[in-house]
């Protein structure tokens, strides 16, 4: 799905973690009133661009995540892939937040 901003369709609440390629923030469907039960991972358009094992690397987590939630035996174990959203300047990834 391609948005003009993920502020379209999502709150995002407090940065909750950093990696070398992505940040993540917990989020909220947009409009809603519960807590943020989302993780958005962002990952800079221009990373991908410049860079092909960062481009490599989250194709094959959207790959893995999508396969792991497709099978029943890991449903519950597995972090769900919700949806991959695109904008002008990143690409999130939408994932069920869990704790720890």
């Amino acid at each position: 799905i391609v948005l003009s901003s993920v502020e379209e369709r999502y709150e995002l609440g407090d940065m909750i973690g950093v990696g070398h390629f992505s940040q993540v923030h917990c989020a909220r469907p947009a409009g809603s009133l519960g807590e943020h039960s989302i993780a958005l991972k962002g990952i800079e358009q221009s990373v991908l661009n410049d860079d092909e094992e960062a481009l490599a690397m989250l194709v094959g987590e959207c790959r893995a995540l999508r396969l792991a939630s497709e099978c029943s035996a890991l449903q519950s174990r597995v972090v769900r892939l919700r949806e991959v959203l695109g904008t002008p300047s990143s690409v999130y990834l939408v994932l069920d937040r869990v704790a720890g």
